[in-house]
């Protein structure tokens, strides 16, 4: 570093200054064909700023025209207010003062700085060789989607659309935190003025650019396009190994439904009207971006963009990302499913839509989720911040036979292990490799959820019904004292007072008790069901624990290290081993045995049965439990009811009595001498149903004993 001669400024070894009075000079951010972007920091506070400057050697060299783009979109970033495009900030005066000294006349650039880099920069990462996961997807697509719009509606083109221009930003209530923005406006256009003039990155570029015709906003549109399939599938749609002059000509004889050209391992051009299925999308998701991609990624410019609804391409790629798509893991056939719901859709019309794709019948089935609920709308299983929102289990089979799919280029490795492959094909190898053991550990890691919350489940619905089991017990149990007094008064007070109407009273009483009976009789039923249920959730509760320790021997992380090191050592242009046979076949091979002793484990089976019997065990507990809940207050209402009418014959009759024999007794003394008597026998019973050799199970009286 180096003093310079008239200020205490320290420029580097070209001439730059490096400082600025509380300002230093951090990095490097990026650079372009004549601009350079530094990162500044304020020693004392912290803050930061990333400067865009015309290097110091160049701006002597520009043209009128590099000069006007420099200035338009110093101009464009000024005026622009949105939360997708990096925002503009205002330089501290000092730090404006010293780099203004050093650049003559273009203007400076000032920007926030976005701390976690680019898309490029996480494209890049080995995992991510066959695309981004879906909660990133959708936040990238629908980030840089409002800022397009935005730009648009200020009839701007941006025409540089890259990864490398769309940066992430710590952002506290996104998803991972992350919002993403775009950047680097040095190509923006007025749309009014149409353009023929080559810029952007080539492999981003529309078609039009490349045969000088003037272009519009579609550009956009196009180079959206193509970062969209990139995010998703790791790769570019069309041609990827080739230069774009070369793709040209094979892009201008494409019909609008191909979004995707791949050069086969021996050579050929195969077209694709669909998304690579290597991706980590649901299926309802893919479908719905599909059809958009092969409206944005259209040759002809007045037909790209162009719904048949009249929608905008910003609009229906808005509707997708708000849709509700409801995402669920089948454990008998070890599957992703997804369907698309909204507030109506009921959870048995979603399994109905399950039976349909898994051949699980609806009464087989039984559902479960992260957070308990007992809703009957699918909605309210939908969670957005999670991969997977349900788990369905068959409760006659734990696991299906299952097949695994293969991704193409291991298909074909299998089928003949000295299979070369050439033109690039050998990276796109190592990434479906990758991408097999990622999947595989998705399979794993859900059937691990899905044993957690089945678990969880299973408690909660059990807590219920045992709350409902032990206040059902309890009622019958204070009645029964109730019908004890009953008849007591009954074999007592019919000495007293024979009447054929009280008789007939009796008789009437005598069926209301056969009804009370059957009630008794159903309830100790389910209560010597309860038995078995219960010494069956014990074993599970001691199993839970055991069980997770079969996940605990799945160890995918030394795969993980090896697939990302296949990928990283991979070179297009000098690729190390065409054929790929002894790594792909140890690292595939591994993982599929993982998963397969994960559901080969007896033990883990047995449990998953144990589970299965519990559930349905309960499930039909409830039902009986439900109907004697309907019936028992109807049969206990007729029974008190019934012993007023007694009451207030005996007093009808003993007040004939009185009048008979002049005694002085009113029917007050016959309810208080009923209370008492009520009591007494309170007491009683609290005593026998201390004594009771099964607390579980409840005597009707005086019918005789139900269960013994």
């Amino acid at each position: 570093m180096f003093k310079h001669k008239k200020s205490s400024t320290v420029v580097d070894i070209t001439g730059e200054p490096t400082n600025a009075g509380e300002w230093r000079r951090d990095k490097e951010l990026g650079s372009g064909g004549f601009g350079v972007v530094h990162l500044w920091v304020n020693k004392t506070t912290g803050d930061s700023l990333a400067i865009k400057k015309c290097r110091w050697n160049l701006e002597s060299h520009l043209t009128e025209k590099q000069r006007e783009r420099w200035t338009v979109e110093v101009e464009i970033m000024k005026g622009i207010r949105n939360e997708n495009i990096v925002a503009y900030r205002k330089m501290p005066e000092d730090l404006n003062k010293v780099l203004t000294n050093y650049n003559c006349e273009l203007p400076i650039l000032s920007m926030e700085y976005c701390r976690f880099g680019n898309l490029r920069s996480v494209l890049a990462r080995p995992e991510n060789c066959c695309g981004l996961q879906e909660l990133d997807i959708l936040c990238i697509i629908n980030d840089v989607a409002n800022a397009l719009q935005y730009l648009h509606k200020l009839s701007v083109i941006h025409r540089d659309i890259k990864p490398e221009n769309i940066v992430l930003q710590l952002c506290d209530n996104r998803p991972r935190r992350i919002i993403y923005k775009l950047i680097d406006l040095g190509y923006a256009k007025e749309i009014d003025s149409e353009t023929a003039s080559f810029v952007g990155t080539l492999q981003y570029l529309a078609p039009e650019i490349f045969i000088k015709q003037k272009c519009t906003k579609t550009v956009d549109y196009w180079s959206f396009g193509i970062v969209t399939f990139e995010i998703i599938c790791g790769m570019r749609p069309f041609l990827h190994t080739f230069t774009p002059w070369q793709s040209i000509a094979y892009l201008e004889k494409k019909q609008s439904e191909v979004i995707s050209m791949q050069l086969t391992y021996n050579g050929e051009i195969k077209l694709f009207t669909q998304l690579c299925k290597e991706n980590h999308i649901n299926v309802c998701l893919t479908h719905l971006i599909e059809k958009w991609l092969q409206i944005v990624l259209e040759f002809s410019p007045d037909q790209r963009g162009c719904f048949k609804n009249g929608d905008s391409v910003f609009t229906y790629l808005q509707e997708i990302v708000l849709k509700k798509i409801i995402t669920i893991y089948s454990v008998y056939t070890c599957e992703f499913l997804s369907y698309e719901i909204n507030d109506s859709t009921l959870l048995s019309t979603v399994q109905g839509w399950i039976g349909r794709d898994t051949k699980i019948p609806v009464t087989d089935q039984y559902i479960v989720s992260s957070r308990y609920s007992d809703s009957i709308y699918a909605t309210d299983y939908y969670d957005k911040q999670n991969p997977v929102m349900l788990f369905v289990f068959n409760k006659s089979n734990p696991f299906a036979t299952i097949t695994t799919n293969l991704p193409p280029l291991i298909k074909i490795l299998f089928e003949n292990f000295k299979t070369e492959f050439k033109f690039g094909t050998i990276k796109q190898l190592h990434a479906q490799t990758m991408f097999l053991v990622l999947r595989e550990i998705k399979y794993v890691s859900a059937l691990n959820s899905a044993i957690i919350s089945q678990y969880n489940n299973l408690q909660t619905i059990f807590d219920k019904f045992n709350l409902q089991y032990t206040e059902l017990k309890d009622c019958l149990m204070k009645f029964l004292n109730e019908v004890e007094v009953y008849n007591y008064q009954d074999a007592s007070l019919l000495k007293v007072y024979e009447n054929a109407n009280y008789n007939h009273v009796l008789e009437k009483f005598k069926g209301y008790m056969l009804q009370l009976a059957e009630v008794i009789d159903i309830f100790n039923r389910i209560s010597l069901r309860c038995v078995p249920l219960c010494r069956k959730l014990k074993q599970i509760e001691s199993g839970h624990r055991a069980v997770f320790s079969v996940f605990e021997k799945c160890k995918f992380e030394p795969l993980i290290q090896e697939a990302c090191g296949n990928v990283m050592e991979v070179s297009v242009d000098n690729p190390i081993d065409l054929t790929g046979g002894p790594k792909v076949f140890k690292l595939v091979s591994s993982a599929l045995k993982i998963k397969d002793t994960v559901l080969s484990d007896n033990f883990l089976i047995s449990y998953v049965r144990c589970v299965s019997y519990c559930w349905k065990e309960i499930e039909k507990l409830n039902l009986s439990l439900a109907g004697l809940s309907n019936t028992y207050p109807q049969v206990t209402t007729n029974i008190r009811q019934l012993h007023m009418e007694k009451i207030k014959l005996i007093c009808d009759m003993h007040k004939m009595k009185v009048n008979h024999m002049q005694v002085v007794f009113n029917e007050i003394d016959v309810l208080e001498e009923n209370i008492s008597l009520r009591y007494k026998f309170q007491e009683l019973m609290d005593i026998k149903f201390r004594q009771m050799p099964n607390e579980n199970v409840i005597y009707a009286v005086p019918v005789k004993k139900i269960q013994d």
